[in-house]
């Protein structure tokens, strides 16, 4: 979409104020765990491994298909609870273990022509435009990544109404698209 087809942001800066719980830390690392390759991929491994033992063992190799394949499942299941629970336990001493001090707490995210301008009461920075790696949006979460795996996390819930919370994506997008189109034809 070339640049002049946009609308300029106004000139007052967007902007929003937000609270990041540690119940909001919890969801997104979950969220991280569950979208995890290498988590999925040790999962799979370690899965392969038990239910091959337990297929191989001779009282099991002697039954039919039909109880290889319920017995098979069943230790699966038996598997993949404790590795479920492991997991959990891992990610809630992550989250309520420690202070997370300037992530957990109150948060001002500003929409400035430089970039995005974030305040909490441990930090202040801007991250240029041209810097934010991509946005993603939940029913919960706008997610502003400034790397593959780094995002600022804004709950869709500190906005006044669900059009406001599109309208603070939709200008983020834009201010990254103008950035984007700025730096290349600048080339």
């Amino acid at each position: 979409m070339p640049v002049s087809l946009l609308k300029p942001v106004e000139a007052t800066a967007p902007s929003i104020s937000f609270t990041i719980t540690k119940g909001d830390l919890f969801r997104l690392q979950l969220r991280a765990l569950l979208r995890s390759r290498v988590i999925w991929g040790l999962y799979l491994v370690f899965l392969a491994v038990v239910v091959n033992g337990l297929l191989s063992a001779p009282s099991v190799k002697e039954r039919s298909v039909a109880y290889q394949v319920f017995f098979a499942c069943f230790g699966a299941a038996l598997f993949t609870i404790p590795f479920c629970f492991l997991q959990l336990l891992v990610l809630a001493n992550a989250v309520l273990g420690k202070k997370h001090q300037g992530l957990v707490g109150e948060h001002t995210l500003r929409l400035t022509p430089e970039g995005l301008e974030e305040s909490t009461a441990f930090n202040t920075g801007v991250h240029k435009w041209a810097g934010i790696h991509r946005v993603d949006s939940t029913t919960r979460y706008l997610f502003i990544y400034i790397n593959e795996s780094m995002a600022h996390i804004v709950p869709k819930q500190a906005f006044s109404c669900v059009a406001e919370a599109e309208l603070f994506e939709q200008q983020v997008r834009q201010l990254m698209l103008q950035s984007k189109s700025t730096s290349s034809s600048s080339r």
